[in-house]
């Protein structure tokens, strides 16, 4: 079953099985918060650089509420409109599905 829900929370502790980020070449926001909690699990924030068309898949050891985290590489966020979004939200989908 899928369900996708949209929260007003604070993406860490938000439940779920796959966390669905961007990753715009850089750590503007809340992908960083993600990246920063991560990388006290173990996960090296430098390795978490998807490039676009790039994706990492990881496990959140608890670090996070999500079982797992996926970043997906986009272009950065200066030409990220409403093409890119909805070409990240179509991949991203079709990776957790």
């Amino acid at each position: 079953m899928l369900e996708i829900a949209i929260e007003n929370a604070d993406i860490s502790e938000v439940q779920c099985d796959v966390l669905i980020m961007k990753y715009a070449q850089a750590f503007p926001g809340a992908d960083a918060v993600v990246a920063n909690v991560l990388g006290r699990t173990g996960t090296k924030k430098n390795r978490i650089n998807p490039t676009p068309h790039e994706h990492i898949f990881i496990k959140s050891r608890g670090a996070v509420a999500a079982s797992s985290v996926l970043f997906v590489g986009v272009v950065p966020l200066s030409h990220f409109d409403y093409p890119e979004i909805r070409t990240f939200v179509s991949r991203a989908l079709k990776l957790v599905f």
